[in-house]
């Protein structure tokens, strides 16, 4: 037997009661707009989490796209420097006669490559020494023997400074000729300059 429903708290009562007489009441009362709100708000968390997701996926497949752009445009950029490095030389580094003895873009100089074997054969400098050294963006060679190794970046920093002596000093010890380190960027910063003469390390100004 049903109990009597005398008051709203009777009603709620049956109601707590009742879990298929709650649904009918609901549907009876809600409209078929508020009905669905639920669905609706499952599908548009689903619609958010997919907008997500393909935001990170733009973002990534940009970065790889930056990535090569900066790529490109690094290696235009040392091609052109090794070029006036080389003119430069002569002038600013106090280089006779300066050629390419090794860089990023050519094959080796065959007399320089030589004398690389022998200090490896003989001990001068190990085998780990000699890949760090091949490793150098452009080395000149001159006719007065001296020589310098060049690192050429758009944007150098202290570690450029340190592989540039790291490298002068191994090319050193392998040839006993008196080696340069050096740093060519554009527009190179008062820091970078300070830090670079600081450890008699030339800087070469090469525009972009």
């Amino acid at each position: 037997m049903t109990a009597p429903v005398n008051s709203f708290q009777d009603i709620l009562d049956v109601l707590e009661q009742n879990p298929e007489l709650r649904s009918q009441l609901r549907v009876h009362i809600l409209t078929e707009e508020l009905l669905q709100l639920p669905a609706q708000f499952l599908l548009l968390r689903t619609d958010v989490d997919e907008l997500k997701n393909g935001q990170r996926e733009l973002q990534t497949r940009m970065n790889r796209v930056e990535g090569r752009l900066g790529n490109i445009e690094g290696n235009l950029y040392e091609q052109n420097a090794v070029r006036i490095a080389v003119q430069l030389a002569s002038v600013e580094l106090g280089i006779e006669g300066p050629r390419v003895a090794f860089s990023r873009f050519d094959n080796a100089h065959p007399n320089f490559n030589q004398a690389l074997q022998a200090a490896v054969q003989s001990g001068r400098i190990s085998r780990e020494e000699f890949r760090d050294l091949i490793h150098a963006d452009l080395i000149v060679y001159g006719q007065n023997r001296r020589h310098a190794v060049v690192e050429i970046s758009l944007g150098p920093n202290e570690h450029d400074i340190s592989r540039a002596i790291r490298r002068s000093e191994i090319l050193h010890t392998a040839t006993g000729d008196e080696v340069m380190p050096v740093i060519a960027t554009p527009e190179p910063h008062a820091a970078l300059t300070e830090e670079a003469e600081g450890r008699n390390t030339h800087v070469l100004d090469i525009p972009a």
